[in-house]
């Protein structure tokens, strides 16, 4: 360890040293910043307690806060009020932080009520705790996770899940719930077992007893890629897209997206509809192809190419409409 500072005599019972513009060495090569430094002994045992705009150093890593306390063995650090922690990769808010030296780990805390945030390029990660690991460039949320983009055009809510920092990719797998906000129109919520996030592609994948969710509006599958800020996504494993008037289904979807809002879909390969028409009858086709446009999500056009069958049902008698 090395100090620089003045002693500074103090009356307290307990034996302390006090000194000012401090600077401790760990052993690990870390550097300790501190205007006022206390060596207290307690029970036999000595605490450092650092003081006024503390600053931790370690390998292209910054933590700053206004107190900091070492352990005897001075391989962690606890540090609080105003934490801030600053890589190459992230700017992180906290209230609280548990430093771990020699495996560089760290357990960041937020107040009551509060939150926790993680400043990325594109992204921003918040919750009420979260683990970082700057060697694996990881972050991981036990809890309340919550994942948005920078410019505000997707939200994502979790129970778990965690963040990897140099591949810029995102697992949420507990209750994830990822929301497209549109410019203008109607939100789009999609819902899943797990959601994946690859940031540099800018592409969400959904798995696991999918719903999407637009306006009067639902598309559910068992898989889904999509992209938040493009125009179109894919689902399949039984797609079916449904509101109060019609439904339908196929082997696999195409949606696209205006304005980040649900617009229209397109069902491929043994698609077939069901909808009923504005009297009151119902239409059922089975084609190659079928297309929906969609207003709030609410279906308003079907399209069908190549159709193979059709039905229209008036009041309980059926008639044919086409081969």
């Amino acid at each position: 360890m090395r100090c620089t500072g003045v002693p500074i005599m103090n009356l307290n019972p307990n034996p302390v040293l006090l000194l000012a513009l401090s600077i401790v060495t760990i052993s690990s090569g870390a550097e300790i910043y501190a205007r006022k430094m206390e060596i207290v002994r307690i029970g036999g045992m000595q605490a450092t307690v650092l003081r006024e705009s503390v600053a931790i150093s370690d390998r292209g890593t910054v933590i700053c806060s206004r107190n900091a306390q070492l352990s005897p063995s001075r391989d962690w650090a606890v540090l609080w009020d105003s934490v801030r922690i600053k890589t190459s990769e992230v700017y992180v808010q906290a209230d609280s932080v548990e430093y771990d030296f020699s495996q560089r780990r760290s357990m960041l805390y937020a107040r009551p009520g509060r939150l926790i945030t993680v400043y990325g390029e594109s992204v921003e990660i918040r919750a009420p705790a979260l683990e970082y690991s700057f060697v694996a460039g990881m972050i991981q949320a036990p809890a309340g996770l919550e994942l948005r983009g920078r410019s505000g055009e997707f939200v994502v809510n979790g129970q778990r899940g965690c963040y990897f920092l140099k591949s810029r990719q995102g697992i949420v797998d507990s209750e994830p719930t990822l929301k497209i906000i549109p410019e203008q129109g109607t939100e789009v919520e999609i819902t899943a077992t797990k959601m994946d996030y690859n940031d540099v592609e800018g592409q969400f994948r959904a798995t696991g007893n999918v719903r999407v969710r637009s306006g009067a509006g639902e598309l559910v599958c068992d898989s889904a890629v999509f992209h938040p800020s493009g125009d179109s996504g894919v689902a399949w494993g039984s797609p079916k897209v449904k509101d109060s008037s019609g439904v339908a289904e196929g082997d696999t979807v195409v949606f696209y997206l205006k304005d980040r809002s649900l617009r229209q879909v397109a069902f491929h390969g043994r698609a077939k509809g069901q909808y009923r028409t504005n009297s009151g009858e119902t239409v059922l086709v089975n084609g190659s192809q079928l297309s929906m446009e969609l207003a709030d999500g609410k279906i308003d056009v079907i399209e069908v190419a190549n159709l193979i069958s059709g039905q229209l049902i008036r009041h309980g008698a059926a008639e044919r409409i086409g081969d």
